[in-house]
């Protein structure tokens, strides 16, 4: 049995089960086996049981290609035109002169070297 074969069955799907299937499933069994929901030694049980709910919804998650590959290449279609993080102020201060503030502003006062 593969490891999302595994995870369907910890989430009583079966093969071929749609990413909508997926997550109705594992919202209804999260709800159902979630450990505040339980008291004494039934806690015990839910807790490793909500645990396995959850690592198979992550693995199942994370292993379907369509999302992968959405992230992926938005990623790669950002850096592929350049796109770079910058600080809030960087943006700014490159297509913003100081000169071209000033200069409007108060003539040649706000050039640096100005000493009336």
């Amino acid at each position: 049995m593969t490891m999302r074969a595994a995870y369907l069955r910890a989430l009583g799907l079966a093969q071929g089960a749609s990413q909508t299937e997926i997550k109705a499933a594992y919202r209804s069994l999260a709800k159902e086996w979630h450990p505040d929901r339980h008291q004494g030694s039934s806690k015990v049980q839910a807790e490793e049981r909500f645990k396995a709910i959850l690592q198979a919804y992550n693995q199942l998650m994370l292993s379907n290609s369509d999302h992968a590959a959405g992230r992926t290449s938005a990623r790669a279609a950002r850096n592929a035109e350049g796109y770079q993080r910058r600080a809030p102020g960087q943006a700014y201060a490159q297509n913003f002169q100081r000169d071209q503030f000033w200069g409007s502003q108060f003539g040649d006062a706000g050039k640096p070297g100005y000493n009336p």
